[in-house]
């Protein structure tokens, strides 16, 4: 995987530029899903084993493939890879077709594209397709569903009263007000038909096995890609506290509210509750998630010469406020910690954005930007910030490095750091300053990764 850094000549050098590469290299190589997906399947004379559970050979007589998500492609590699005993058949969604990785897949599993963030036509129709595969099972087919980040937005099965243009405008008003993955998915789910748990419905009494890489915030199953292989504890009402809390009844469509208060009286099935007679079909396995990569980080990172801990794996809140504090950490680290350096300290986690301004730029460059206003003259450290995705916001940009210097440079080129923060034009900042981090699409999604550096 190529990672790319953007410095123009004003950006000081970094003497741990190898080192922090390699960290970012073993993190993301850590959580690989054709690798973790591989790995969770076996067999002997008897059993298909999935992790620890046996399902019966006897008891098969084909399997039938379904996934959504960012890292959709290379899991279904790694399932096809893993089982080659019996024949398997299916379709998976994702926000970019490799063709490379399609033509592996074939002909067996077919790719198919969405939309992400937010869900459009292709996200729809793509859905409708892997509807109907799963309604064409047969009695003893195993159906084998491979979740992952983005898969709220690829999967999607809106109820028929609300327009898909009425979703945009929901989704895309949820994404800005700040509101946390837990709280958009809690609206998610009462607006589609196959989330939280709908899917588990759909294929009962069938077996199902769900292979997650999740991208929730402790891993919690009826969130991630809003849960539709779980059972959903939220109900009607919360949807409407999350609309209500943000403030945005009087923004979005009449049809959305009335589905809402229709499922609030009871004209609205629930979703899919908690000890519901058709989970004893379902079998969910976290196959990878930001602990791994972070631990997988600090491994090497050791192995590179520095003292290293994983600090958190559940950071949250506004990106602005989590920058402020991941400096200040920094700047107290240097200035009275007794540790010996070089210190590589690694966290992980999700911030929100509210927008204000009209600027680009997302949360990872906005972590970066407020946390280098604390680290302001305090030499010899840096802290980086990155999407396990590649992909933060509506930018190439994975993320950014900053250092002691970032503001300096800034206001050398008369530029005012806080106006870009304020505008959340984050991007345009760091592509005048340096620092941008590129990727491009990693193919998995594991929340994104913190790295505070003192050497």
């Amino acid at each position: 995987m190529s990672i790319n850094f953007f410095f123009p000549d004003s950006f000081p050098k970094l003497p741990i530029l190898k080192e922090i590469i390699r960290i970012m290299q073993k993190s993301l190589e850590s959580v690989d899903p054709l690798t973790v997906v591989e790995k969770s399947i076996s067999f002997d004379e008897k059993c298909l084993w999935v992790n620890r559970k046996c399902v019966p050979l006897n008891n098969i007589k084909s399997i039938i493939v379904i996934g959504f998500g960012k890292a959709s492609q290379k899991m279904a590699i790694g399932l096809k890879k893993a089982i080659n005993r019996i024949r398997i058949k299916g379709a998976i969604i994702c926000k970019y077709n490799d063709p490379t990785l399609e033509k592996e897949l074939l002909p067996d599993i077919v790719t198919l594209i969405g939309n992400h963030p937010i869900p459009g036509e292709n996200s729809i129709e793509s859905t409708r397709v892997i509807i109907d595969l799963v309604k064409n099972r047969g009695p003893n087919d195993l159906v084998f569903c491979l979740i992952s980040g983005g898969g709220s937005s690829l999967f999607t099965d809106p109820n028929q009263a609300i327009s898909l243009a009425s979703l945009r405008k929901l989704t895309d008003l949820l994404i800005k007000s700040g509101a946390s993955i837990q709280e958009i998915n809690t609206v998610r789910k009462h607006l589609d038909k196959i989330k939280g748990g709908g899917l588990v419905k759909m294929v009962y009494p069938n077996q199902l096995f769900s292979l997650i890489i999740s991208d929730v915030i402790g891993d919690e199953l009826s969130m991630i890609a809003s849960g539709p292989t779980a059972e959903d504890p939220t109900t009607f009402k919360d949807a409407l506290r999350v609309i209500q809390k943000y403030n945005l009844e009087k923004k979005i469509d009449k049809s959305v509210i009335e589905i809402l208060y229709k499922g609030l009286i009871g004209k609205i099935e629930e979703n899919l509750k908690p000890y519901d007679y058709r989970m004893t079909k379902v079998f969910n396995f976290i196959v990878s998630n930001n602990r791994i990569a972070a631990l997988a980080g600090k491994n090497q990172a050791v192995k590179e010469g520095f003292y290293s801990e994983v600090i958190s794996n559940h950071l949250t809140g506004e990106a602005r406020e989590v920058g402020y504090n991941l400096g200040r950490i920094l700047v107290k680290l240097k200035t009275k910690s007794s540790l010996k350096y070089p210190i590589c300290l690694i966290a992980g986690g999700e911030s929100t954005v509210k927008v204000k301004g009209r600027g680009k730029g997302g949360r990872n460059l906005e972590i970066a930007l407020a946390a280098a206003l604390e680290m302001n003259n305090v030499d010899r450290v840096c802290l980086l910030t990155f999407a396990t995705d590649g992909e933060d916001g509506n930018t190439d940009a994975a993320g950014a490095v900053v250092t002691s210097k970032t503001v300096h440079i800034a206001e050398s080129q008369g530029l005012n750091p806080i106006t870009f923060l304020n505008q959340n034009n984050s991007y345009e900042f760091f592509a005048k300053v340096g620092g941008i981090i590129k990727t491009g699409p990693t193919g998995t999604n594991v929340n994104d990764l913190y790295l505070l550096f003192i050497y």
